[in-house]
């Protein structure tokens, strides 16, 4: 939510960087005897054919004093004393220096050849830039230099085209995602990240100090040497090394910045913010959230700020509970949560060197980063650790050994043990009329009844939730010339990655005014999970190069690699601490989890690279690499991956010599080549796998434990094959002051794994299979400008700029969606399409909300003027979606497009008189967005709990006064917000990501300290942005609102119940219809509705005494004759649902997935069926998308068919909903902690407004009490003794009395009852 702004410091010491040379200072001599003579130096500047160089710099080193050269290239300097150093530099053109003697001096530049010599770092070697054929982008370590970026991640972020860097959430230390070039599979996946040569997986461990240079491996010929795990890019990383005969040099920087929150939103006045809320709340249900008593008790403080916010309430639910606090207050939260500024510092210090024979280097780095949050305190630690060090033990061979070692902490408040959302949100929905403390000074609010609870106070009091990563790495190396031109390499690296994270669940608590206290977050304990992974690589390889006569010049690599990795997990967590404040595991009274698991992986490959270069115009480039994973079945885990690539250098043939003078590079290329692409949900995948669990009847007197059935292997999936086609133009215009480079590329991903359905005679619901294709186009575009202006107060400019564009998209040519429904792929579908309304304006009047009361009445039967109006695309009179399906969708068309288009960087540069100016900008051109239709930052009122309202909210909603407004009448409904084109954001944005000032202090000035350079600087991260986004929202977290599994918007992905439950009205409006058509209760002896807006008294149903109660606290609130409501039978302590047919098709479809034999016929005659009775026009597969909402409910559910599992349990839950099945369903799962409120908040029936009295919804609170979320907490309450669910015992059903008594070798059965 919110982005941070970092700015550094304006000191001496920061950013200073500092190199000492341990070499022997020339002598300084003294005689105030001698003056010496000054003259004026004059001389030429010519080129190697003779040509005069005009505008060239003629500088006296370590002065000031310089000029340029006229156009006959000659010039003068004044004041000139002799032996002085004349300095002579010009773009494209080596500097070089003359000792002027007294007399004219003539000085030769020679070309500068840096560019065609320039080296790039590639699979298994480097190559030269300008002979290479594939697609390669480089960055050197200056783009991360002098910055105070969080990690490597941020500083890569938009500096090289299609290297494509998002965060998880905005937070610069959230998980990073690096892909190159858009979307390669439907599965996902992320580029290939190697720090010499070795894979690693966490980039924000690597220090980015060390960081020598860096390499993408764009296209399939440049990363054909790795193979399977090359197909979404390669990333090499190339760290600092000590070079032979180079001097002692210490280097140490630092840098100190201060972080700021912004784009965050305005919070509103507290009297504001009630009189908001109640205006939602009458346009939802003609009732009021907030009592008139509270609203004048905030109006009174607001008047008087001296007024006490927090006194015992005497009044009942129009505060808060009798004998609690009341609050009436006015606290801004924003301000409260955040600090003004979080600082941060590194440190980093270097030694390198060596001797003729070896080369060495030392590096040690810190950084320490505090969090954003005033109360409780976040902090961030990295330590980095490196050495390397090569050896010339012979003139044939070199030997190597370097190591690291990275250490990370993370420290921050457990809040989540309180709240269900991460702090960062739950401050966007924190009440302005609650105080932050007591009158006493304690903290008010931490727990209580009938308001959102004091983020503050809980993250202050909360328990330290600690991750603590060591990682550690070693490698050997060795490199043998036995021959001239060939040279064999080999190297091994272990690494062993340690992970700690324990979370401590204390047990905070509120003082209440008679001095008793009300616990949160009961009962308290502590969890623990190890990790400990072990890495090893072997790399082997040999390259070998010779020439022919007459130009032929070849080199040929072989190789072979193999890596594995063991991955072994622990977790532990036990309840009821001795001590509070000491989160120990032994120290706790009751062990609740002890797991363990592990796992290992393997992959093998051979490979090889051939090039052939014909006098440095035609070149030749093929790859190719076996692979073997241990991931497929042997019969399917190997596979060849060959690439070719072609390049021609037009500049060098004898017919471009005209154009020499303008063109100094052009070279064309253009490349094929396949790679693959490993997908699997396991490293076992094509294994049937079994568990085992805890049976429900004895054997020899015990309880039995049972082998669960296999699960479905998937011995016929294997490699994704990727083949990408790139086309591509390499310029140097200019004398190399302009270069340029296009790359066109083609990318045809074949064979992705998608979920097939298989007969029920298979034993199993369905498995994967390689049956998808997509493409991708893009192109990518760098142009780089290098120049000078030669007199700038009497010295040289230099600057440079450069552009980088990119772009890609994807297209589904192959799927199997023979009806075109669009809640899944289809063929043809541009991915990232937006399917919605075209919005037409506003409801005018009452009038109009009739009318579109049949109009619209498929999305809602209610309509108020400032309610949308959507238009009738397809003329028929009514807004419908159709059937959801290519042929048939109604209303709806394709509004937009989430895939980033056009994405840009613009990088310039300066130096003048030892000043340098460093500017990165970045940014995406086109990009449409949908936030969700219960995205509460967005449109704020999203219920009386939920809401997250700021002024925009207030100011710029609909009204008759304001019919122009932006957002449309406030209602805690989504009958306003369907996907439609007014509300489609602009996500666009340009972002001047980083500002760097620096000063070099003269070396005149410095060398006498033994100092070779000292050099200042001011930086600045995320300074300006302009965007189209909504404006709290930050750019770099979209991706929150995207679906996990598919990549879609969560309101585009299928994923039924993705929504978060803010009520009954939030929860059913525009969902299954069978939410509003079987919700029934009775009423003065007719059917009532919530389609028709009428309600039953709940409170009556479900409050203590005999009215409606149930043993479970799960009241039975829906019937279907009136009649049965007045019998005896539902009135007592008697559980007693209701039986009906649509129950039997429930257990059926459960049995039968449960057993892995339900198939897509089967579920034609169980839940399709349902919903087809109700009109539901989505029929479930045995392959339904992941519902990460579900896979957090049930996560012990495993197998192929367990998404299918967890739908169907979806399903009795809303088919059976308030019919008293939940009770005893979550125990026969095994779920029952979610019945422990101490665990799991439950989302039981929240009291809409819309259907209840106030006085009503008063009796329900008074009777009942209300849930953190403001549900009725009707097990809680009903339920006298709590029930707890620790072992299994707790799942079994209990055995009647009189049953045991008949047959006492059932009393084993059921213990504790």
């Amino acid at each position: 939510m919110s982005k941070l702004k970092l700015l550094g410091a304006l000191l001496l010491t920061i950013g200073g960087t500092t190199q000492l040379l341990y070499a022997e200072q020339p002598s300084i001599m003294a005689n105030s005897d001698i003056v010496q003579q000054k003259s004026t130096c004059s001389g030429v500047v010519k080129d190697a054919s003779g040509e005069s160089v005009i505008g060239a710099s003629v500088l006296v080193k370590g002065t000031t004093i310089g000029t340029i050269t006229d156009f006959d290239g000659n010039f003068e300097l004044p004041n000139v004393e002799k032996g002085a150093v004349i300095q002579v530099s010009f773009v494209g053109y080596l500097t070089k220096e003359v000792v002027w003697k007294g007399t004219p001096i003539s000085v030769v530049l020679e070309d500068d050849t840096k560019t065609l010599e320039e080296v790039v770092v590639v699979g298994y070697g480097t190559q030269k830039k300008v002979n290479l054929t594939g697609s390669v982008a480089m960055a050197e370590s200056d783009v991360l230099e002098n910055r105070p970026i969080a990690n490597l991640a941020q500083g890569l972020q938009g500096v090289i085209p299609n290297l494509n860097i998002s965060f998880a959430n905005g937070n610069p230390n959230a998980e990073t995602s690096i892909n190159v070039r858009g979307l390669t599979s439907l599965n996902g996946g992320s580029a290939l990240v190697l720090v010499d040569g070795v894979e690693t997986n966490d980039i924000s461990l690597i220090n980015p100090q060390d960081i020598e240079s860096i390499s993408v491996l764009k296209d399939a010929s440049s990363a054909a040497v790795y193979g399977a795990r090359a197909a979404f890019g390669v990333v090499l990383i190339t760290t600092k090394k000590g070079k032979t005969g180079e001097k002692i040099t210490f280097n140490y920087n630092n840098n100190f910045s201060w972080s700021t929150p912004s784009r965050l939103p305005h919070s509103l006045p507290a009297d504001q913010w009630l009189r908001a809320m109640n205006t939602e709340s009458k346009n939802t249900s003609g009732t009021q959230y907030w009592s008139d008593e509270l609203i004048a008790a905030v109006d009174a403080y607001m008047q008087d700020p001296t007024r006490p916010t927090a006194w015992e309430n005497t009044q009942g639910n129009k505060f808060t509970a009798n004998g609690e606090w009341a609050y009436a207050g006015n606290t801004d939260w924003m301000d409260i949560f955040y600090k003004n500024a979080a600082f941060m510092q590194q440190h980093n210090a270097s030694l390198r060197g060596g001797s003729e024979k070896t080369a060495y280097y030392a590096s040690l780095g810190y950084k320490g980063q505090d969090g954003l949050l005033a109360f409780g305190t976040d902090t961030y630690k990295r330590i980095n650790m490196s050495f390397n060090f090569t050896s010339k033990v012979t003139n044939w061979l070199e030997i190597g050994f370097r190591t690291k070692y990275n250490r990370s902490e993370i420290n921050e408040p457990n809040s989540n043990h309180y709240t269900s959302e991460d702090p960062y949100y739950e401050v966007y929905r924190a009440f302005p009329f609650i105080p932050v403390y007591l009158p006493d000074g304690d903290f008010a609010a931490v727990a209580g009844s009938n308001f959102n609870f004091n983020i503050a106070g809980m993250l202050a009091q909360a328990g330290r939730k600690k991750n603590i990563y060591d990682d550690i790495w070693y490698t050997g190396s060795f490199n043998l010339t036995p021959l001239k031109g060939l040279s064999i390499k080999g190297d091994y690296t272990g690494n062993r990655l340690f992970r700690d994270e324990r979370a401590h669940n204390k047990t905070i608590y509120q003082k209440q005014p008679d001095g008793s206290q009300i616990a949160k977050g009961e009962p308290n304990g502590v969890s623990l999970k190890k990790y400990d992974d072990t890495y090893q690589a072997l790399n082997l390889w040999a390259e070998y190069k010779f020439e022919l006569p007459k130009s032929h010049s070849f080199t040929a690599m072989v190789g072979y690699n193999q890596e594995s990795k063991k991955t072994s997990n622990f977790y532990g967590y036990v309840t009821d601490l001795y001590l509070n404040d000491a989160p120990i595991i032994d120290w706790a009274n009751t062990k609740q989890k002890l797991e363990e698991e592990a796992t290992i992986w393997a992959v093998q490959g051979a490979f090889f690279r051939l090039n052939y270069d014909y006098a440095g115009k035609y070149l030749v480039e093929v790859n190719g690499r076996y692979d073997g994973s241990s991931k497929y079945a042997s019969d399917s885990r190997w596979g060849f991956f060959p690439s070719a690539s072609l390049g021609w250098r037009l500049s060098e043939e004898k017919f471009f010599e005209p154009a020499k003078k303008i063109f100094d590079n052009v070279k064309l290329r253009a490349s094929l080549g396949s790679l693959g692409n490993q997908v699997t949900n396991s490293n076992f995948d094509f294994l049937s796998l079994m568990g085992f669990e805890q049976l429900n009847y004895l054997i020899g007197g015990k309880l039995a434990n049972g082998i669960t059935p296999a699960s479905l292997a998937y011995n016929n999936v294997t490699w994704e094959k990727v083949t990408t086609a790139n086309f591509g133009i390499d310029l140097g215009l200019l004398n190399n002051r302009l270069t340029a480079s296009f790359d066109y590329f083609l990318r045809y991903t074949n064979d992705m794994v998608v979920s097939k359905a298989y007969p029920a005679t298979m034993g199993s619901t369905g498995g994967k299979e390689n049956l998808a294709n997509m493409r991708t186009n893009g192109w990518e575009l760098t142009l780089n400008w290098n120049d000078n202006i030669n007199d700038v107060a009497g010295s040289t400019l230099n600057y440079n700029i450069g552009i980088g564009i990119s772009d890609s998209y994807s297209t589904i040519t192959k799927y199997d969606n023979p009806t075109g429904y669009l809640g899944d792929y289809y063929e043809g579908q541009r991915l990232g399409d937006i399917w919605g309304y075209v919005t037409e304006g506003f409801i005018k009047d009452d009038a109009e909300a009739e009318t579109m009361k049949v109009r619209q009445k498929e999305i809602s039967g209610t309509w108020l003027p400032g309610d949308i109006k959507y238009a009738d695309l397809n003329g028929d009179g009514v807004i419908t979606y159709g059937k959801n399906q290519l042929n048939d969708h109604g209303d709806k068309k394709i509004i937009g497009n989430q895939t980033p288009r056009y994405r840009f960087n613009i990088n310039l540069g300066l130096n003048w008189k030892g000043f340098d100016v460093r500017a990165l900008f970045e940014g995406v051109m086109k990009r449409d967005l949908w936030l969700g239709d219960n995205n509460t930052v967005f449109w704020g009122y999203t219920g009386q709990w939920w809401s997250a309202l700021n002024e925009t909210h207030i100011n710029d909603v609909w009204s008759e006064t304001n019919p122009n407004a932006y957002f449309p009448v406030p209602t805690n409904t989504t009958r306003s917000r369907q996907i439609q084109t007014k509300y489609l954001q602009d996500a666009s944005y340009i972002r001047l990501k980083d500002l760097t000032i620096g000063y070099t202090l003269p070396t005149s000035w410095v060398s006498k300290l033994g100092i070779s350079q000292l050099k200042i600087f001011a930086s600045g991260q995320n300074l300006w942005e302009a965007t189209g986004l909504y404006k709290y929202l930050d750019p770099d977290a979209v991706e929150d609102y995207l679906c996990a599994t598919t990549g879609k918007p969560i309101s585009l992905c299928g994923c039924a119940g993705h929504t978060t439950h803010t009520g009954i009205i939030a929860e059913l409006e525009n969902r299954d219809p069978r939410l509003l058509q079987t919700i029934a209760t009775p009423k003065d002896g007719e059917y009532t509705y919530y389609l028709h807006g009428k309600a039953s008294n709940i409170a009556n149903i479900v409050a203590t005494g005999a009215d409606g109660s149930s043993s479970t606290g799960y009241a039975i609130a829906k019937f279907y004759k009136t009649s049965e409501f007045s019998s005896d039978h539902h009135k007592g302590s008697i559980d007693a649902p209701i039986f009906r047919y649509g129950e039997i098709l429930l257990i059926r479809a459960e049995a039968g997935a449960e057993l892995g034999v339900l198939d897509n016929t089967e579920l034609g005659r169980t839940i399709n069926e349902l919903r087809k009775r109700v009109g539901f026009n989505h029929p479930l597969t045995v392959n339904p998308v992941a519902d990460p909402k579900l896979e957090k409910e049930y996560p012990n559910i495993k197998g192929s068919n367990a998404n299918l599992i967890r739908e169907i349990r979806r399903e009795r839950r809303i088919e059976l909903f308030g019919e008293g099945y939940r009770y005893d369903d979550l125990r026969r799962w095994a779920c029952g902690k979610r019945l422990d409120a101490s665990v799991v908040v439950r989302a039981g029936i929240i009291p809409d407004a819309s259907l209840y009295t106030t006085e009503q919804i008063n009796d329900m609170k008074e009777e009942l009490g209300l849930t953190t979320e403001g549900s009725l907490d009707i097990y809680g309450k009903r339920v006298k003794t709590q029930a707890v669910f620790e072992e299994p015992k707790h799942y079994l059903l209990s055995i009647p009395i009189n049953e045991i008594s008949i047959n006492p070798n059932l009393a084993p059965n059921n213990p504790g009852w």
